[in-house]
């Protein structure tokens, strides 16, 4: 107690005071629980100096314990006036309440009896200052109030609640206080305790005004356990209805906003529904009005007295006050698919085109110089086209003098164009600033994918009125110096977009865009294409990002493959499809942020790199902590949720139908093939190690097999004699080795044996694997002509027959050209029997010399690889087949490749390189030394489209001819058979699209229509974006075609094929959320007609268990396969090998509701 005596003897300050009289508690309270020895003199809490203001030269307050070694006296310096001004400023700050916030308060339970009561605090209870000695064991309350008050961030006042409690009262100094410069800063290990102890805090006022059962409310509130995913916030984003406030009373917004609302805006031929005016007019006030948002990162609270402050949502520190920052001047348009994003883009455009660009705040003041002395009309010029006032709304007050000035003069500015110029002498660099020029202007820039540019094109002359806009299309074409500022529309493709930003001469680095609209917006979501990289750096005033989903885990609400099995699709079966790539949270955080970050550069979250990843992924990941994330949602995109639709927009009804159909005797073939490769090996392996299909090693056979297996559901002609001879000789070794396997591996093997037997000895097998074809089943063949034109003629009265579809092309293609006519323009049946006869004896003839000759080949050959199979004529000409069967097609080439490999052994059933990858492997072409020019221009002739119109001259035969009667009931192909008899009913009423995954299918499907007269075109990555587009455009516009082969890879791309009301999926989707959007490009804003879909499926195959399976999977199943092999119950499914009964069914599957021509022709009525 000398200390005590010592201290009390000097003079000492207010706060001095209050520590010395609590100092006898302490140190009696250490006393009383024999705490043990204590270096009290560190007690003194130091400044940011790290020394306490000492209260007497060599004053020292010594240990409580006789027999600790007093300490020498402390030689001390006197403070400097600059120490002693910081040490007032301190206590200024420390001492004045009135800066520090009322968090709340915190019950401190058992601790030592206190023998003196605190100075009265201005708040009425007692001030405390916390004991400072470290060894002191403290409660986690405790400890971390001290440790704020030690770093002079914390006051604390007190009230005894009980005999052994306290309730303290938190006042906690705001970061940006006044004075609070002179304090220290604040370190990592300070903000972890500010969490602490904002976490105790009890917020409520009953218990600040001293009520000893208050209730206790949460300052900050828990980590929650979950939190809405990407998914749902997307969603749940509803449209800001806000009215423009301009501070100005601006004229010009009120009029513009005023013309959205009616719905029909100058220029505009069609009519906006309601739901699309309020898209534009929000738009509008995103591009000028942007509405000021306080700092995302902070959270708004109050406090005891009502006083508003700021808690940093990451590290809870405490501001009195937020920044505010403009929202971004644009955003993402994410309406739903279907629901005319684009009309609504061009709305925007026509209602803004009297407005132009504006100079940058940061050049808005640059001093203008003048060579001589300006007319105050070059002025007033000046001024206007430097602030981009639109004068165009004031045309009809100005005189022609006035306007003819104005129009005259571009408005620009200088930008600084700094650049680092390497030396000579040395590698240092210097730095060189130049000035470029920018140009003012009013020009949208689109830019779209390349397979859009057209459809942009289209929907701008469908939707403007003629001459109303000048559009100007940039094709690939590089154009130097084009003058894009004269245009109020420049439509290009990325690829395009991506070329010209590298182009350092190019007139896009010297125009200050009016606005630039990305379609399919989602590409933005990355800094590694050239075309974000442009994007971002480009100088312009409005940036919209177009997309209805920007991140694949934002999908908004679609029709699945579950939302009905058959019949339409009701209110009641709508639902979300999950995403199967939504898994990836982080992922589509990180696209989200560049989006956010360089693509519009929204404040304040371009001001630093590592700011998205801090406020809105970790929080989101690790705390599930969402509010940053939803509310940037709501800031930047503009939606409508679906029912919000539905109230302004009646489309159409939307069926979607599973058919399921009876397999053909090849598609049987095919598939038990593909089974049986699967249990021999699964038998001959003990389904272990490396030569087990099924190990983790074959993972890229595995999905091959997958995938050849989904060919062979439509048809697949890859099977060779060679390897079914291989898997029979080694089925037969594994029964007679001697080897002990369990009765269902021998059954395995014994069925597997069965149907390699049955395919062996099937000539409608070999004829599909010697000729790689779709054979068709035709009946009442011509006696004369059969035998050189059929390739197998079956026995019974209806004459049936198989005749390869290249044949039956070809035959068609020799009749028409038949010049010898009747007077009617029919042709006679003995000049149709002359010109068949004639030509196909001729084709086989030299057919059979090309098997002569190989077999001599192969005969003779000492080389232990297979040859190359070779290629069969169809044509008097000896041209390889395919070349000139056909106007539009090309001989199909091989499916099989060589066998992968394990240790030696091969893998039946799985060739090396997919069939289905590129149309090289599909087609057997013609090519010069492999020139790859001429490779790709034959590739394309494969997909050449089929019009009647432009055939040659149409076939007629006399009512009685024999050929009228030959007709086309079925093929090799069930689901090709259902198709054209679908196409055949409805071809004359409606437009069909058809989807398909491999070209292979493409080709299969375009010989039949052309078979069938069908008029169709192609939409395939195989040909030029050009060509697609004009296709896309053919189909939309014209009568022309009446079915549309489309790639699915393709579907995704915005497109509008509104004249489809038929839709077609040749193979069941995986991904229900591509499906959807495959739908989308029917069932859509124009659709007229209700929409039918249908999804093919063969009965009792294994594409119907994984078509049921995948029809009963959840949403957390789909995110973690994201494809069918990845889905354990489904990879079962094709493991466990299940056979299809060869008896039982029609030999030909499904057959021709009415049996098709095989000539096509006219008959002769009169």
């Amino acid at each position: 107690m000398e200390a005590l005596s010592e201290v009390a003897s000097v003079e000492l300050t207010r706060e001095q005071t209050v520590t010395a009289t609590l100092l006898s508690t302490v140190v009696k309270s250490v006393k009383d629980y024999d705490i043990g020895n204590i270096e009290t003199d560190r007690i003194i809490q130091r400044t940011k100096t790290k020394k306490w203001n000492r209260v007497s030269r060599g004053a020292r307050i010594r240990s409580s314990d006789p027999q600790a070694t007093p300490s020498r006296p402390r030689r001390t310096r006197t403070k400097s006036a600059e120490e002693i001004k910081s040490d007032q400023e301190i206590y200024t700050v420390l001492n004045d309440l009135s800066r520090f916030i009322k968090i709340g308060t915190i019950d401190v339970r058992c601790i030592p009896s206190l023998t003196a009561p605190g100075v009265e605090a201005p708040d009425g209870w007692r001030w405390i200052t916390p004991p400072i000695d470290r060894r002191l064991k403290l409660s986690r309350e405790l400890e971390s109030i001290a440790y704020l008050y030690r770093k002079m961030l914390a006051r604390m006042t007190y009230m005894v609640i009980g005999k052994a409690a306290l309730r303290f009262r938190i006042y906690m100094l705001p970061l940006d206080a006044e004075g609070r410069r002179c304090l220290p800063r604040v370190s990592s290990v300070v903000r972890k305790t500010i969490r602490e102890v904002l976490e105790l805090v009890n917020a409520s006022k009953e218990a600040w005004s001293g009520e000893i059962n208050a209730p206790f409310v949460r300052l900050i509130e828990e980590t929650p356990t979950s939190a809405p995913s990407l998914f749902d916030m997307f969603n749940s984003i509803t449209p800001t209805t806000r009215q423009n406030s301009s501070p100005l009373n601006d004229y010009e917004i009120d009029e513009i906003t005023k013309e959205i609302r009616t719905g029909k805006i100058k220029g505009m031929k069609s009519t906006l529904y309601p739901y699309q005016q309020e898209t534009v007019a929000e738009m509008l006030n995103k591009e000028l009005l942007p509405e000021q948002v306080p700092d995302p990162r902070f959270r708004e609270m109050t406090a005891i007295d009502g006083t508003r402050f700021y808690i940093d949502s990451v590290t809870l520190e405490i501001y009195s006050q937020t920044s505010q920052y403009d929202g971004c001047y644009g955003g993402v348009l994410a309406e739903e698919m279907g629901f005319g994003k684009t009309c609504i883009c061009i709305a925007l455009i026509c209602a803004t085109l009297r407005q132009g660009s504006r100079v940058p705040e940061m050049y808005i003041h640059n001093p203008v110089t003048y060579h001589r002395t300006p007319r105050l009309s070059d002025l007033c010029v000046s001024i206007i086209t430097r602030y981009g006032l639109s004068w165009r709304y004031y045309h009809d007050g100005l005189s022609p003098e006035s306007i003819r000035l104005l129009s005259a003069h571009n408005g620009f500015y200088d930008m600084e164009d700094t650049r680092y110029i390497s030396t000579r002498a040395s590698s240092r660099t210097r730095q060189d600033i130049r000035y470029r020029r920018i140009l003012l202007s009013r020009t949208t820039l689109i830019v779209c994918p390349d397979s859009l540019v057209h459809q942009w094109i289209n929907e701008l002359d469908k939707h403007v009125e003629k001459g109303f806009l000048s559009v100007m299309e940039f094709k690939n074409a590089r154009r130097s110096g084009t003058q894009f500022e004269k245009f109020d529309v420049v439509v290009m493709s990325q690829r395009r977009f991506a070329k010209e930003y590298e182009d350092e001469s190019s007139r896009m680095h010297n125009i200050q865009w009016k606005r630039i609209i990305v379609d399919e917006g989602h590409s933005m979501g990355t800094s590694q294409t050239s075309a974000s990289f442009a994007a971002k750096h480009i100088t312009v005033d409005r940036k919209w990002a177009v997309t209805g989903t920007p991140v694949p885990g934002l999908l908004g609400l679609n029709f699945g493959l579950d939302t009905a099995a058959s019949g339409s699709v009701g209110e009641n079966e709508q639902q979300r499809v999950a995403n199967p790539h939504s898994k990836d949270v982080s992922g589509d955080l990180a696209r989200l942020g560049h989006i956010v970050v360089d693509f519009l550069a929204l404040a304040p979250w371009s001001y630093s790199p590592g700011m998205w990843s801090k406020y809105c992924s970790m929080p989101f990941l690790s705390e599930n902590r969402h509010e940053v994330v939803e509310r940037l949602l709501q800031q930047v995109m503009v939606r409508h949720r679906w029912r919000d639709l539905e109230l302004d927009v009646q489309i159409p009804e939307l069926t979607h139908r599973v058919v399921k159909l009876e397999p053909s005797l090849m598609n049987k073939i095919a598939i038990n093939l593909f089974n049986a490769n699967v249990a021999v090996n699964a038998v001959s392996s003990d389904r272990v190690d490396q030569d087990y299909l099924f190990h983790r090693s074959n993972m890229t056979s595995l999905r091959r097999l997958v995938s050849n297996l989904q060919h062979s559901t439509f048809y697949w002609t890859g099977h060779e004699v060679e390897d079914i001879e291989h898997s029979l000789k080694v089925a037969n070794e594994c029964l007679v080795n001697g080897k002990a396997y369990t009765d269902h591996d021998q059954e395995l093997l014994k069925k597997s044996i069965e149907v390699m037997n049955f395919a062996l000895q099937c000539k409608a097998f070999h004829l599909s694997v010697k000729h790689q074809e779709v054979s068709y089943y035709v009946r009442d063949v011509p006696p004369q002509v059969r035998d050189v034109l059929c390739d197998i003629n079956f026995p019974g009265p209806q004459n049936e027959s198989l005749i390869s579809g290249p044949k039956i092309l070809h035959m068609q293609q020799l009749v028409r050209n038949i010049k010898t006519r009747d007077a009617d323009g029919s042709v006679a049946d003995p000049d149709i029997i002359h010109a068949i006869t004639e030509e196909f004896a001729y084709i086989n003839s030299v057919n059979e010399q090309f098997d002569r000759l190989e077999s001599e080949t192969l005969a003779s050959s000492e080389s232990t690889a297979r040859p190359r199979k070779r290629q069969r004529t169809n044509s008097a000409s000896g041209e390889i087949a395919g070349n000139n069967v056909s106007p539009s097609k090309s001989k199909r080439g091989k499916h099989k490749q060589s066998h992968e490999t394990t240790e030696g052994k091969s893998l039946p059933g799985v060739p090396a390189t997919s069939t289905a990858a590129t149309s090289a492997n599909l087609h057997s072409v013609s090519v010069n030394n492999g020139a790859k020019g001429k490779k790709e221009q034959q590739q394309r002739k494969l997909f050449t489209n089929y019009s009647f119109a432009a055939s040659q001259i149409p076939l007629r035969t006399a009512t009685d001819s024999e050929f009228n009667k030959m007709k086309i009931e079925a093929c090799f192909s069930s689901k090709l058979t259902y198709l054209l008899s679908q196409i055949e009913e409805f071809q004359s009423t409606e437009k069909a699209i058809v989807f398909y995954e491999y070209d292979d299918i493409a080709y299969y499907m375009g010989e039949a229509f052309e078979i069938a007269g069908v008029e169709h075109c192609f939409y395939t990555t195989a040909l030029a974006p050009a060509e697609r587009a004009k296709n896309l455009t053919a189909f939309n516009s014209t009568a022309e075609f009446r079915v549309m082969l489309m790639d699915l890879n393709l579907a995704a791309h915005g497109l509008n094929v509104t004249a489809a009301s038929r839709v077609f999926f040749m193979n069941p989707v995986w991904q229900p959320n591509i499906e959807a959007q495959a739908m989308r490009r029917a069932h859509r804003i124009g659709q007229t007609r209700p929409v039918v879909v249908e999804t093919l499926v063969l009965k009792g195959t294994v594409e119907e268990s994984m078509f049921e399976r995948r029809r009963k999977m959840t949403n957390e199943e789909f995110v973690a396969a994201k494809t069918a092999l990845d889905d354990a119950p489904t990879s079962e499914l094709i493991a466990r090998a299940h056979f299809i009964d060869l008896a039982s069914g029609n030999e030909r599957g499904e057959v021709m509701k009415v049996p098709m021509s095989a000539l096509k022709v006219t008959t002769d009525v009169a």
